[in-house]
């Protein structure tokens, strides 16, 4: 087994200076596989491992919910970050309002952590990472190869034909569709994309 990684320059006041390694994203592990993998290393069945999660996640949502944290032994501790909008009202005091649990935070005990210790790290040769230099002309050629049958694509699918993380791809898509280079629609929850300049050419009367 092994992480692949690669080099990414850095941003900020270090940009063009150093670089930071990133791992270069796999395959999700869904739950089913993850039932099945302990399912071999314990006595419990997989549905018994579906429902003994559902319990513990179950469980700890309500003691952070209650406003503890969360100790799991062997992995390490849950707690909550907050969020809203702090404002002074006429006296001076500070209130919070629109207050909401912005996260879930983890923090991995030392046990867990010393179970990397040994992992190999490999430097990236597939060239499946981000391409974060890369131009919106360099995105949008890509776009429109994805729209060629002219059929919508999704996010998915963009961020696969680029090579990017879901984050940058993300932000990619933001950027393209603000500027009025991609043109945003949606089927339930699945986002959808079409290249606007491919639209116009297909549709002469299209403002």
């Amino acid at each position: 087994m092994a992480i692949h990684y690669e080099l990414y320059p850095n941003s900020g006041i270090l940009a063009g200076t150093s670089y930071h390694p990133r791992p270069v994203a796999g395959q999700t592990v869904g739950p089913d596989e993850l039932y099945e993998r302990i399912a071999t290393r314990t006595t419990l069945t997989a549905a018994d491992m579906k429902a003994a999660l559902s319990a513990l996640a179950e469980s700890i949502a309500g003691a952070l919910g209650a406003g503890h944290r969360v100790h799991v032994e062997g992995l390490g501790y849950f707690s909550v970050s907050l969020g809203g909008d702090v404002q002074q009202d006429p006296a001076g005091h500070l209130q919070l309002h629109n207050a909401c649990v912005r996260s879930v935070l983890f923090h991995p005990e030392r046990t867990f952590l010393n179970r990397f210790r040994n992992v190999r790290l490999t430097r990236s040769r597939s060239g499946n990472h981000s391409s974060e230099d890369a131009s919106d002309q360099d995105l949008m050629a890509t776009a429109r190869q994805l729209a060629a049958s002219g059929s919508p694509f999704t996010a998915k699918q963009f961020r696969r034909a680029c090579g990017l993380t879901p984050a940058t791809a993300y932000r990619a898509l933001r950027r393209l569709t603000e500027n009025g280079m991609l043109r945003r629609s949606a089927i339930g929850n699945v986002a959808l994309y079409v290249p606007v300049a491919d639209e116009r050419a297909d549709s002469p009367n299209l403002l």
